[in-house]
Order: structure tokens, then sequence, then C-alpha cells
């Protein structure tokens, strides 16, 4: 018994991240951005969709959304330190003239061009130093350098910390954060800058570059890029929130956490869900006994019927036709009980248990 405890004990954790591991794979394979919100026409079809994950535009509340959840991220491995600037040039050119190659003669489909912008936007932060260079090459084309000042923009751009209990640390964060994002949002070059206009953004983007290229490591070291390729990824972020029990926060209010409302209605769950269970056992032990006690008689053969019929409706059809005063009654688990919970009186006159 004590091996078989300790057995199951340890297979416990094992169990735990294997169901972990499905819902992340799952949640990964599933089609489509989940922070895309698609407005349908009264005849059905797909009038306009609005993604405010892109790299850049007003969406800061889904970037909040994706960047929580490591949605920002690549799923096993972070690769993206490695790009280079030829890598880089060749994806901003596509954005900048909407094809794949110059030889093309058809544009990127809508769908490809905004994949391939989210992308970008998601790899910008791992990529800041190839696109300074390129904001600061006067040879560039102006085009492709205001391309490339939005991705700095969005690379730069770090999202609060939420939540009711913040720490003094979080806090000063926050405001460093805010500062940060009001300058480069204001540094983003416009088609109507003169050419001192955008020679005076660019100067002031290579300073905060400079001022903060430590701190949030623009320029990693070997050991750094080491830790981002194994950890700056969808999965740690997964199993980091799943391990800490950190869900968020509620949409609608920031001060509260999704794990407080969680444990403030787990009691009346836990009293739904223990009351049943043991009206439901004392009840298995009433059928179970008259079963037992008239086996192979037309008691033990009318309840054997009722109650895989029972087993086999769905919950829902069941609460609706009994009611809620019987639902206890008819509780699928009860049934289940039922079937393997009862005494049988043989012919020997002993009571056996009935598998």
């Amino acid at each position: 018994m004590f091996n078989y405890i300790i057995r199951r004990l340890a297979l416990l954790p094992i169990t735990l991240f294997c169901i972990i591991l499905v819902n992340f794979i799952i949640i990964n394979l599933a089609p489509g951005e989940p922070v895309t919100v698609t407005e349908i026409s009264q005849e059905g079809g797909a009038s306009r969709k609005e993604d405010r994950s892109l790299a850049f535009g007003n969406d800061f509340r889904y970037l909040q959304f994706r960047e929580h959840y490591g949605l920002t991220l690549p799923i096993l491995f972070n690769t993206w330190i490695f790009l280079t600037e030829k890598d880089v040039k060749a994806t901003l050119w596509k954005l900048e003239h909407h094809k794949e190659s110059p030889d093309s003669t058809e544009e990127m489909s809508f769908k490809d061009y905004d994949d391939m912008r989210v992308k970008l936007g998601d790899q910008a932060r791992f990529v800041m130093p190839i696109l300074l260079k390129i904001i600061e090459d006067d040879k560039e084309d102006l085009a492709i350098r205001r391309m490339a000042v939005r991705f700095f923009v969005r690379g730069g751009t770090r999202q609060a910390f939420l939540g009711p209990n913040l720490t003094d640390f979080q806090k000063t964060e926050n405001r460093k954060i805010a500062k940060d994002n009001d300058l480069l949002s204001s540094l983003l070059i416009t088609p109507t800058d003169s050419d001192q206009e955008i020679d005076k953004k660019v100067e002031q983007l290579k300073k905060w570059y400079e001022e903060n290229q430590d701190f949030y490591r623009f320029n990693p070291t070997v050991w750094q890029k080491a830790e981002i390729f194994f950890f700056e990824t969808r999965f740690c972020r997964y199993m980091s929130k799943v391990l800490s029990l950190d869900f968020g926060t509620l949409r609608n209010d920031n001060n509260k956490t999704v794990i407080f409302e969680v444990a403030r209605r787990f009691k009346y769950s836990l009293t739904l869900a223990v009351l049943p269970m043991l009206i439901t056992f004392v009840l298995c032990q009433v059928f179970g006994f008259i079963m037992a006690y008239k086996q192979n008689q037309w008691p033990d053969f009318t309840f054997n019927v009722i109650f895989l019929i029972l087993y086999a409706i769905p919950v829902f059809v069941e609460y609706n036709l009994t009611g809620l005063c019987c639902c206890p009654l008819f509780d699928r688990r009860g049934c289940l009980a039922s079937q393997f919970s009862f005494f049988r009186y043989s012919h020997s006159h002993q009571w056996i248990y009935k598998s």
C-alpha cells in the first residue's frame, strides 16, 4: 500500500504537466488570432476585420492581452535574435510594396500582409539595433525608413503592470513605461515632416536607444541570447503563469484578478458539488441494497435499466426533465457510482461486491 501511494504521488505532477501541455497545444493549434475582431453584416458576411494586434496603430488594449499571455513570442524556441539585417530589410520592402518580390506582378493577399506585419511587430523588440541602423541610413528609401521607425516604436513600447496589489518597483516601472511610450509615439515620422524634423526625430530615437539598450537588453550577450532562446517563448510564459497561478485580471476591471474571483465563488461551487454527491451516495446504497436483496428479480432488472437510461441521457436534459430538486438523484456521477457500488446477495447468503 505504501509503495502504491508513493507511485501515485510521483505520477501526480507528471499527469498535471501532461494535462497542461495538451491544453497548451490545443490553444496554439487553434486557427486564427484570439484577439481578432470580425464584424458580421446583416447578410452574414464579414463586413470589416479589425485586428488590434498589428505592429502599429491604436492597438494598446489588445497588445496588452497578447503581451501578458505571451502571444507575441515564438512557441518553443526563440530564433528571432538571430535575424539579420538582410531579413529585416526584405520584410520591410514586402510590407511597403505589398509584394513578395520585385518580380511579382500581383500584390500580397490581405491575410498574408497582416500576418507578416504582426510577425515583424512581434520580432521588433529583438531586432532593435538593425531597425535603428536602417533608420539612420540616409541612402535608404524614406518610405522604408518611415516603416522601420514604426516597428522601432513597436519594439520599444512596453505594457504596464496591472493588478490590485502592485509593488513599489512595479509602480516605478509603470511610470517609466508610460514616459517611454509617450516619447516614442511622438517620434513617429509622418509624410508631412521636413528633412530637419526627420533628422531631429532620428537623433532622439538614437538617444533613447543608447539610454535604454542595457535596461531592455537590446544588445544581449551570448549568455543572454541563450536565455532568450530557451525562456523568451510562449511555452515558458504559459508555464510560468500556470505555476504562479497568474491568470491575469478581469477585462472590465484591472483591479480584480481572475484567481481572486474564482476563489471567491469556490465555496458555492463546492456546496453544489458536495451536497449532491452525499445525497447520491446515500441513495446508491439504498438502491444497491434493494437490488442486492432482490438479485436477478424484477426490481434488480428494472433499476438496472432505469439507471442505464439515465446514465446515457446528457446532464442538461436530465436537469430539464427532473427539475433542480431531483438533480442529485439523477446525477451522472451518482448513476455511475450506483453501477459499481451495489452489494448483491449471493446464493450462499454472503454479501459480495459486484464488479
